[in-house]
């Protein structure tokens, strides 16, 4: 809701300094409800002399939610949860904003404070070898005059711009060589398995043509010759269950055996997927999850020239950000695409 309008008016529509606001405090994903419960714990002075200890930069930035801790990359690319297309519109408008300044009043006067954004020393390159597979890499390019830093740079800016190639570019790298390998894994037909359910049944059900064969190992086979939206469980041993019948209820000696659908399961894809998933998260706790979606959608990141799946999945001139190609936001969001289909994220 916070995209859509501001907190403070239902009819104030939110802006680029509304939706930054929202991410440098890392309250965008929480109702209003939850925010006040965070407000009442948050200890102000706790936070100034942490940081004051520690000698880093003071922001007010709140938990994630424990949504963020407990979902796995590969369990919502599975569910078909829009999340990393949500992320790569975030990270298209918080990098398309500008320049952004924080207003601090003071005294009776305003004050702009620029806020802190990585500068970044490497560029992400995604290549093709001599088998038409993506070849990503992250290269360190010279430090060039103009790039924001002063002579002097402090560590924690040097820190913050480290990080961004060493935890951030990799990552990007990850999931660029994932969708690559998770290509191939789709065309071979993925993966899949049946989880069975005891005592329980459907509202409805159809039988396998060829019901005479009858046995779990054919009624299976069978089951994955049909579209996930055909047979979407295997009720017996030959009755197959359309999605649409898939409304569970208890039956005593029944058996139900629920198709689940794993591509990337036990693949190489999955591993890359994973360890992405471990150095994105580790640059958002160090710096925030602001600081991981600007730089997802800066040209070094996400440039504009690629492979054929980048230039697809690239923004066009008209979006806001015209200048961003594929963030590593939708390089996720396209492969949960091939994952699931048009039609089940439709």
């Amino acid at each position: 809701a916070a995209l859509v309008r501001t907190r403070e008016s239902a009819g104030v529509s939110a802006d680029f300094h509304s939706a930054t606001r929202e991410l440098r405090r890392q309250t965008i994903f929480h109702p209003n409800t939850r925010i006040m419960h965070l407000l009442k714990s948050y200890s102000r002075q706790d936070s100034v002399d942490e940081t004051s200890y520690a000698g880093t930069r003071f922001d007010v930035r709140f938990a994630l939610g424990s949504e963020w801790h407990e979902t796995t990359f590969l369990d919502a690319l599975e569910s078909g949860w829009p999340i990393f297309g949500l992320l790569d519109v975030l990270a298209r408008l918080s990098f398309s904003a500008g320049h952004l300044y924080e207003k601090i009043q003071f005294n009776g006067a305003e004050y702009h404070f620029p806020v802190q954004v990585p500068r970044l020393a490497c560029t992400l390159e995604v290549q093709k070898d001599g088998g038409g597979r993506e070849k990503p890499r992250v290269t360190l390019v010279p430090k060039a005059l103009g790039s924001g830093r002063g002579p002097r740079t402090s560590t924690q800016d040097a820190l913050l711009d480290a990080d961004t190639c060493g935890l951030l570019g990799v990552a990007a790298a990850r999931f660029h060589a994932a969708r690559a390998l998770g290509q191939q894994v789709l065309l071979t037909g993925g993966m899949a398995k049946f989880v069975p359910l005891a005592n329980w049944s459907t509202r409805c059900w159809q039988m396998f043509r060829n019901e005479t064969r009858g046995g779990t190992d054919y009624a299976g086979e069978a089951c994955l010759a049909h579209h996930a939206q055909a047979c979407a469980a295997v009720a017996g041993q030959a009755r197959r269950v359309p999605r649409q019948c898939l409304y569970l209820k208890p039956h005593l000696g029944a058996s139900l055996r629920v198709r689940r659908s794993t591509p990337l399961d036990g693949t190489q894809a999955a591993v890359l997927v994973q360890e992405g998933e471990r150095l994105l998260r580790e640059f958002v706790r160090r710096h925030g999850l602001f600081a991981a979606l600007w730089a997802s959608a800066s040209q070094q990141l996400a440039p504009k020239s690629g492979t054929m799946e980048s230039k697809k999945h690239a923004a066009p001139a008209s979006a806001p950000g015209i200048d961003v190609g594929e963030t590593l936001f939708g390089v996720l969001d396209s492969l949960q695409r091939l994952m699931l289909g048009p039609e089940v994220l439709a």
